[in-house]
């Protein structure tokens, strides 16, 4: 089925469902991800041990000795991993390889579905998925 918009022919929607997803095109947050999500994964955590940086709710505090300008920087490189976080997890659920679980409209805890699995075990383990970042 071809539908023709402004004398273009433009493929149907059915041809972009099934997506092919090649592990090239993959961020090493992403990969982090998929390795790490087997079991699920809460999103705090994936924010803790990729970036480094504190979980800040659900019982878990910010250092009150942060101060000025520590206080500062800790604030903008917190709201960047959160961004980028959010980003790679709404590309890996388009995707179809993770699901995510909600509260409202914040994401709380990510799973892995069988095509991530699948992909999860083929990624194998690459050393720079595991890299602490510090930006």
């Amino acid at each position: 089925m071809l539908i023709i918009i402004r004398g273009r022919e433009m493929p149907s929607q059915s041809k972009y469902e099934n997506r092919k997803v090649s592990r090239n095109h993959l961020s090493a947050l992403m990969r982090f991800i998929l390795l790490n999500a087997y079991g699920g994964i809460p999103r705090g955590e994936i924010t803790e041990r990729f970036y480094g940086l504190e979980r800040r709710y659900s019982g878990y505090y910010t250092d009150p000795c942060l101060r000025g300008k520590q206080k500062s920087l800790y604030e903008s490189r917190y709201r960047r991993a959160q961004s980028s976080i959010s980003k790679a997890l709404r590309r890996l659920e388009k995707a179809g390889l993770v699901r995510l679980i909600r509260r409202g409209k914040y994401v709380k805890r990510v799973y892995l579905t069988e095509k991530g699995r699948v992909l999860s075990n083929t990624l194998g383990n690459y050393d720079d998925a595991k890299v602490i970042r510090d930006k």
